[in-house]
């Protein structure tokens, strides 16, 4: 009998794309916009409060992101965003331990992103 592997879902607000979540500040460098930084607290809190640590994923994984199918922009946009603030919730080890990644436009009705985590052998 082979263990299950751990898993979890959750609800995500849209994440921003990548396009303009960063800002080039004089003397600074690259920095996140104010948008970003907001959407990925409040995700790191729907994470957290959505998963409880000990359904904490560790190792190598694979992620599906679930958008609007009527949401403007591109899919592979909203990516690193969503994995950034897995691994900032701390439900997640870090994101170069994805193995496979999807992210696709078909939620009906709904305002928001379906975020699947699955360990893999």
């Amino acid at each position: 009998m082979t263990a299950a592997r751990p898993q979890f879902d959750v609800e995500l607000p849209i994440p921003p794309s990548l396009n303009g979540a960063y800002a080039n500040v004089a003397g600074v460098g690259r920095v996140k916009v104010s948008t970003y930084r907001n959407w990925q607290v409040n995700a790191v809190k729907s994470i957290v409060a959505a998963v409880p640590a000990h359904k904490r994923v560790g190792g190598p994984i694979s992620v599906s992101i679930l958008l609007p199918a009527k949401m403007r922009g591109d899919c592979d946009n909203r990516i690193k965003p969503v994995l950034d603030a897995l691994v900032k919730s701390g439900r997640v080890d870090d994101d170069r331990n994805v193995v496979k990644v999807s992210a696709s436009k078909e939620l009906q009705g709904k305002a928001l992103a379906l975020v699947s985590v699955r360990g893999v052998a």
